[in-house]
């Protein structure tokens, strides 16, 4: 069972992710299918459990059809 780490980095990392997967009207399957990363992951990512690091930033903004830095860049402007 994995402890919640909701710490403001995790929570804002979340709303960013969940926030672009939407505006794409894509579901976590989708995400899942088009970046590589399983659904479990995203899920813990968009429950703010985990904080993903840059080679799954990579991934999901691949499968977001953005580029990593827009992820960054809408995380950072939420510190």
């Amino acid at each position: 069972m994995l402890t919640p780490c909701l710490n403001y980095d995790a929570i804002t990392i979340m709303a960013t992710l969940k926030e672009l997967r939407i505006q794409r009207v894509m579901s976590q399957a989708d995400l899942s299918r088009a970046s590589g990363v399983t659904v479990a992951a995203i899920c813990r990512l968009e429950r703010g459990q985990r904080k993903p690091q840059f080679v799954t930033i990579r991934k999901l903004a691949k499968g977001l059809n953005v580029d990593p830095n827009e992820i960054e860049f809408n995380f950072a402007q939420r510190i």
